[in-house]
């Protein structure tokens, strides 16, 4: 029985031993960048504040306003928009390199962290920072998918006038 090997899609071709290990050095430098960012401690050590009410945080910033706003609402959505960049490339050739799978790993991932601050009381556990962590790993995603969209089409040649003399 000959059996082919899975076809790998041509954005994988590019996946070199140098290439991978660059792509897996630069995501670990993300989730060491990541996790510093969200499990150090913010002022309620030893307190376990937790928010399961969807949109309540979200609201309430909304009303505050100013810096705490943009940092909560934008910071949360802006932090994983490079997960939705590097995982597709991570998982390239699977079903999971797909946009319906980076928004699985984005929301995994924020539960992990979710469940940690409420675990270690270093931050306040928030369903709306999982929302808003997952809608940016789907937004760097389609972002992703753009940019290669149109770099594609721009770098296609051009046909000449006379090819259709």
């Amino acid at each position: 029985m000959n059996r082919e090997s899975p076809r790998v899609p041509p954005s994988c071709d590019a996946a070199s031993s140098p290439t991978r290990f660059s792509l897996i050095l630069l995501t670990l430098i993300y989730l060491l960048a990541l996790a510093e960012l969200t499990l150090t401690p913010h002022g309620n050590r030893g307190v376990r504040p937790i928010n399961l009410n969807p949109g309540h945080m979200m609201t309430l910033f909304w009303r505050i306003g100013g810096l705490q706003a943009v940092v909560n609402l934008w910071g949360n959505l802006v932090v994983f928009v490079p997960l939705g960049w590097l995982w597709p490339l991570l998982a390239c050739g699977t079903r999971w390199a797909s946009w319906w799978g980076t928004l699985m790993v984005g929301f995994v991932l924020s539960m992990i962290i979710e469940v940690s601050q409420w675990g270690l009381g270093t931050r306040v556990a928030d369903i709306d920072d999982v929302l808003l962590n997952t809608a940016g790993a789907g937004l760097g995603h389609a972002s992703r998918s753009l940019v290669l969209k149109l770099a594609t089409r721009w770098s296609r040649p051009k046909a000449s006038t006379s090819e259709f003399l």
